[in-house]
């Protein structure tokens, strides 16, 4: 009996991480097709399908970022990408998120604001 439930709590443990890859994966292929409402929706249940591990959320939270960015919320998508960069430094999409946050601000704030903004130039270096 201990063996037939411990291979329940196995083959749901699986599944759950499976419905999560094929989720990112369709989240990508969504992406790629510049389908990013979808590819949130997509994300959005990978998240459901069971906790996601520590890498696999900061993956997930940076294509939330890439796909608001492909919708021109920028402002949502910045938010994202730092989110990522602050909690997942060492990661590979940490990384990926950092350098698109420093990227992608500044270009939000020349098409909402004049540019540069006062006190902008030192916070960035320009």
């Amino acid at each position: 009996m201990k063996t037939y439930a411990g291979l329940v709590l196995v083959l749901m443990l699986t599944g759950c991480a499976m419905v999560q890859d094929g989720a990112i994966d369709l989240a990508q292929k969504y992406i790629s097709e510049k389908k990013y409402d979808v590819a949130l929706r997509n994300l959005g249940e990978a998240c459901r399908a069971g906790k996601p591990a520590p890498e696999v959320m900061a993956e997930i939270d940076y294509l939330r970022g890439v796909s608001y960015a492909g919708l021109g919320k920028k402002v949502e998508a910045v938010a994202y990408f730092q989110y990522v960069a602050a909690k997942f430094p060492d990661s590979e999409y940490g990384y990926l998120a950092g350098l698109k946050a420093r990227l992608s601000w500044p270009m939000s704030c020349r098409n909402n604001f004049s540019w540069p903004a006062p006190g902008l130039t030192t916070v960035f270096r320009l």
